[in-house]
């Protein structure tokens, strides 16, 4: 939108020295499961305090899928014919230090009045790689909530799609249908009057409190589950070699032959995993969502938490044990859109941890 054009309610959050006139967020889904973001946010400073204090510092993206690109910071100001021009440009400071994959980003700004008005447009630019071929096309989907820390007047998410894209929406109305600028078909999510949300130690995560649209490349989680199972059972793979070294160091003997059995496997194997494998916190790129390749972590000594759980799973399948790895959606995380007539939006960002589940045990690692 204009930015020039919108109006700042007074009457909306009376208290609140800086406001969220408009934030939006228009996201292409893109052939290759990956997505295009391009973010616009206008902030009105109502007074000199908040300009004096202001910081836009809820500009955070995901750098596994994409690199920032700023388009504009820029600070407007109300003339005496009542018109608003350009009083200054802010810029790009970097990614803040000492963040994982999801992380903040540094806007520089020139000295702000009251009256102000600070208008931001960015975007996520998906960086080709081949190693994204492993999705398989398949649409990694998202998780966007229209609440965030200002208070905001209007909040709107656009999805934008060749392919179907399946969508759920919780506390929002049905979205508006139609073509956008660039001829794709999309759909828009809109929220009015969004008080400010802080996250606190046991506090309510955002989605609890929040209206959310909730996208992936799958309508059902099951169907997620089996893509993403036949994608592990493709990295799970030992060599003749490794499997007779995990063999001698699990001792398994004949096959197993109860829960008793299992678990004496289990603690041999894990004995061993925890002190030669160490934690590494790499997602770069696909690593993000998809782990190295079994025998690979087990060479490497290090993993994060799916390259150990995939390495734990399919050691003890290799010896004879059942298990499975399992996604899992921490309370930090939030709730997720729950199921519709059997239909779910499916994504693997809902999840931000990985464990093994041994069902003959009822063991969780």
């Amino acid at each position: 939108l204009d930015a020039a054009a919108l109006g700042g309610d007074r009457s909306q959050f009376p208290r609140d020295g800086v406001v969220q006139l408009y934030h939006l967020r228009y996201e292409q889904a893109l052939p290759d499961g990956l997505s295009a973001l391009v973010v616009q946010r206008l902030f009105q400073l109502r007074d000199a305090q908040a300009a004096a204090m202001f910081v836009p510092d809820n500009v955070w993206y995901d750098s596994a899928r994409g690199r920032f690109q700023l388009l504009q910071a820029a600070v407007l100001r109300r003339q005496p014919d009542g018109t608003w021009r350009t009083a200054g440009e802010g810029t790009d400071g970097g990614d803040i230090p000492g963040w994982g994959v999801n992380r903040p980003r540094q806007i520089h700004l020139p000295n702000l009045r009251a009256g102000d008005r600070v208008a931001l447009l960015y975007a996520i630019i998906p960086e080709p790689r081949p190693d994204w071929s492993q999705l398989g096309g398949r649409f990694l989907g998202n998780m966007f909530a229209l609440r965030d820390s200002f208070p905001t007047l209007r909040a709107r998410y656009v999805l934008a799609s060749r392919a179907p894209i399946a969508a759920s929406a919780v506390g929002l109305a049905p979205p508006r249908t139609g073509v956008d600028g660039a001829g794709l078909p999309a759909r828009s999510w809109e929220a009015d009057h969004q008080p400010a949300f802080f996250s606190s130690d046991n506090g309510p995560a955002i989605t609890d409190v929040s209206p959310f649209v909730q996208v992936g490349g799958f309508d059902t989680w099951s169907a997620m589950a089996s893509w993403y199972s036949d994608l592990l059972a493709s990295r799970s793979r030992f060599s003749p070699e490794l499997t007779a070294r995990l063999q001698t160091i699990a001792q398994p003997g004949a096959a197993v032959a109860g829960p008793g059995q299992a678990r004496e496997i289990v603690a041999r194997v894990w004995a061993y995993l925890a002190r030669h494998l160490s934690y590494l916190g790499n997602e770069s790129g696909v690593h993000a969502y998809v782990p190295d390749p079994a025998g690979q972590i087990f060479q490497a000594g290090r993993g994060d938490c799916k390259d150990g759980a995939l390495l734990l799973a399919a050691w003890l399948r290799a010896v004879g044990v059942e298990a499975d790895v399992a996604l899992v959606r921490t309370p930090a995380m939030g709730r997720l859109a729950p199921e519709r007539d059997g239909h779910v939006a499916a994504t693997v960002a809902a999840f931000d941890h990985a464990l093994v589940y041994v069902p003959i045990t009822g063991q969780w690692i």
